[in-house]
């Protein structure tokens, strides 16, 4: 498998969710969802470049230049395929869906519709700030979050994700022509269930959203066979091989 993906749980029927992080966030966070997929469903987290084991890659900070490797990384993936994003990771799993028209759905989590979409200053905050910031999320380990080495390994990361953020204008028509879904939590201080509707305005296809209840940004921790139940249930049923 390319240095983009890892796989934390193989398909034996050729269906995948491939999950993309939020800003700061490594393939690694969704180990813990990979004992949580419906029978049959691989799972698969897309690795980006200076963190983790990629620390010795340069960032990249321009998005669609992202989604191209990306992209040309699942060109590769065996089977079908359904895009999971959270956060950051909706956006840059947005761009990835328009680059492989083989894509079987779309899952975005925690994030505003591009209608929506704020500007991100948050790489402009120095450092303490935007550790705080970062805290306030509550999607990193406060053991993490306390430990001082991993603080200044970390806040390059987070502070490129940003910039990453900042500069990309999400596209706006529907150029999409598969199954959307939106999962929110009811209770994220970050983006709300009306702003994630605009989702619906990516796809010609169809939309669902899906809206957590006692749910903050990170919502997903506590819920993860729901979210990727929802995931795979974009999936087309498997192809069994016929009996004699």
């Amino acid at each position: 498998m390319s240095r983009w993906l890892r796989s934390l749980r193989p398909s034996g029927t050729g269906r995948t969710v491939i999950a993309f992080p939020h800003a700061g966030g490594t393939a690694s966070y969704f180990a813990p969802f990979a004992r949580q997929m419906p029978a049959g469903v691989g799972l698969t987290a897309v690795q980006y470049p200076g963190r983790a084991d990629r620390m010795a890659d340069p960032f990249l900070e321009d998005l669609p230049r992202l989604a191209d490797q990306a992209a040309e990384a699942l060109r590769r993936h065996p089977g079908d395929i359904v895009l999971f994003g959270h956060s950051l990771g909706a956006r840059i799993a947005q761009e990835v869906a328009l680059r492989l028209p083989s894509v079987r759905g779309l899952v975005v989590s925690g994030h505003e519709g591009p209608a929506n979409t704020r500007p991100v200053t948050e790489h402009l905050l120095p450092d303490e700030e935007l550790w705080a910031r970062i805290r306030g999320l509550r999607g990193t380990a406060e053991g993490v979050m306390a430990d001082a080495h991993l603080r200044d390994l970390l806040l390059p990361v987070f502070r490129s994700d940003f910039r990453l953020a900042a500069g990309h204008k999400p596209p706006l028509g529907r150029d999409l022509k598969i199954p959307v879904v939106a999962c929110v939590g009811d209770s994220d201080p970050e983006v709300s269930p009306p702003e994630v509707m605009s989702w619906q305005y990516v796809t010609t296809g169809r939309f669902t959203l899906h809206v957590f209840p006692r749910g903050d940004h990170f919502y997903l921790a506590a819920r993860p066979a729901e979210v990727m139940r929802a995931a795979a249930d974009l999936l087309p049923e498997p192809h069994w091989p016929s009996t004699p």
